[in-house]
């Protein structure tokens, strides 16, 4: 997956807000300080909008077993990739399973509960934890965000600084344009590429 820098995001946002973008010293440290913490928020509500296949990873995981017999996945694992939201459970492999079997589930704060009957390993439909921008203005900028999402947050930041300036209207169009790309890059997973969203029905007994 293409990525992009977030200091080339704050950059480019500033320039569209008429600020000088040319050099991340331009901007104060409390601007970018601000844009950094604005960034994670944009960020969060894009990767979370959409259950995009570039952020969606399915996975076998093995199913781990408490002290009272209980079922369950942790969602962090060590050496496995943290998840996010979880889509769904399967017995089968969906990838090559037509009519996959799925198990019903609850989730519980870090973890998946599962049926005591479930089998000791099963399919985890999930989408990654999104990437936590940080504060810290050395680090905030040194981190990378997934390239599709990236002029979404540039909108949305030169919006963010409009704002902060006054300038309502030209804010709204920044807006827009962010509504407007977001909106467009689900249309060309849906309806170009032949991506809609999944979704399956519970079969298995579990």
């Amino acid at each position: 997956m293409r990525t992009v820098t977030v200091q080339s995001i704050l950059l480019n946002a500033a320039s569209r807000a008429g600020l000088d973008g040319s050099s991340i010293d331009n901007l104060s440290a409390t601007t970018k300080t601000i844009m950094l913490d604005n960034l994670g928020i944009h960020l969060r509500a894009a990767w979370e909008l959409f259950d995009w296949p570039d952020l969606t990873r399915c996975e076998l995981r093995t199913v781990q077993v408490g002290t009272n017999g209980d079922a369950y996945i942790d969602k962090a694992q060590t050496d496995e990739t943290e998840m996010g939201e979880v889509f769904n459970v399967f017995v089968d492999n969906p990838t090559v399973t037509v009519a996959p079997r799925q198990i019903t589930y609850a989730l519980d704060v870090d973890k998946i509960r599962l049926p005591s009957t479930a089998p000791g390993s099963v399919y985890v439909r999930y989408r990654l934890a999104p990437t936590e921008i940080s504060t810290t203005v050395a680090t905030g900028l040194a981190q990378t965000v997934p390239g599709f999402l990236a002029d979404y947050c540039k909108f949305q930041l030169a919006g963010d600084l409009k704002t902060e300036d006054g300038q309502l209207d030209q804010a709204d169009v920044m807006y827009q344009r962010a509504e407007n790309y977001i909106v467009s890059e689900m249309d060309k997973l849906t309806f170009q590429q032949n991506q809609p969203r999944r979704w399956s029905a519970v079969t298995s007994t579990y």
